[in-house]
């Protein structure tokens, strides 16, 4: 469960904050906000990381601007005891490995532990440069699901007005030799980004180029520019989703283009036998509740010890414009 600090706690908490870091980092301390959120700052950017929650991003723009990503409105509805809290998180594995974590066998919420449980701070002694006001490493202790005991970590690093989050699955004991992932392995990493709707929606094709709707999305771009395709959301119903051979998606919102994309070792990404390293969900504009509506922009990594790189940069023109 989450912490609420009081105002009055603030002096105590940068303090811990600085002693904790003091050895890694001496006056080099993320911000640490009243609701438990650190802050990351550079270059104009500001991005609030909530370690509370799963170690979620909860916001990223730029200074005294609007938050690129969708958190959801107060008293959005709780799904079999689960709460979606918005912005960018790592689900692991694919979800039918759920049941083995789960005491009740669910396929259905992500399993607390890496969901909604608090992360901690980690500060790796021997890699000072990972703690600053523009870096942040969390890790979540390892969990056990049949032969598969697992650890996530999280690192944050914002410089150059764009933020970086390596999201690494790691494998317990962690020098245990690791079989190349097929095409069904279950074992993967999951980074699950959630914007505000925006009808424009925009693709970077990449390896065989291929696109799988569902049914409602559309079914052909409305635009090409090079290795990017556009497609028109505005017309998409709710649980309209697409699966993509794609390194980057792109969406409009009012803090500008915000482009998301994912940069792995070949050996995380060459198994998919479908189009899957990208994917696309939507929620349809939800004109009665437009509050509630989002799409989400993921990427998926395979393989017992899956690693990638998810970047968020902002810009006021489309990106195939650079």
């Amino acid at each position: 469960m989450r912490t609420v600090r009081a105002p009055f706690l603030l002096p105590f908490c940068a303090a811990v904050a600085g002693c904790v870091a003091g050895c890694a980092a001496p006056r080099s301390v993320p911000g640490c906000g009243f609701d438990g959120r650190v802050f990351l700052r550079g270059d104009g950017k500001v991005a609030a990381v909530a370690p509370g929650l799963g170690g979620r991003l909860m916001s990223f723009g730029a200074k005294g601007g609007a938050n690129a990503l969708w958190n959801a409105p107060e008293g959005a509805p709780v799904e079999a005891g689960w709460r979606n809290h918005g912005g960018e998180k790592t689900w692991v594995g694919e979800m039918s490995t759920w049941r083995g974590f789960d005491p009740k066998g669910r396929r259905w919420p992500p399993p607390a532990w890496f969901d909604q449980d608090e992360f901690k701070w980690w500060w790796p002694w021997q890699s000072s440069d990972l703690a600053g006001p523009h870096r942040l490493s969390l890790r979540q202790p390892a969990h056990a699901s049949g032969d598969w005991n697992v650890a996530l970590e999280r690192d944050f690093i914002l410089e150059d007005g764009r933020l970086v989050v390596r999201e690494t699955l790691l494998p317990e004991p962690a020098d245990a030799p690791q079989p190349p992932p097929e095409p069904d392995d279950p074992h993967r990493i999951w980074s699950v980004t959630q914007v505000p709707f925006a009808p424009r929606l925009a693709v970077r094709l990449c390896g065989e180029r291929r696109t799988k709707p569902s049914e409602g999305f559309p079914e052909e771009p409305v635009e090409r520019h090079g290795h990017w395709v556009v497609f028109d959301l505005s017309a998409a119903p709710d649980k309209a989703a697409l699966e993509a051979d794609a390194d980057a998606l792109a969406v409009e919102g009012p803090a500008g283009w915000l482009v998301v994309s994912q940069r792995a070792d070949a050996r995380f990404l060459g198994a998919f036998g479908t189009p899957g390293r990208a994917l696309v969900y939507t929620t349809g504009a939800k004109p009665d509740d437009p509050a509630a509506a989002y799409t989400e922009l993921e990427f998926v990594a395979l393989g017992r010890d899956a690693a990638h790189e998810i970047s968020f940069a902002l810009a006021a023109e489309p990106p195939w414009a650079d």
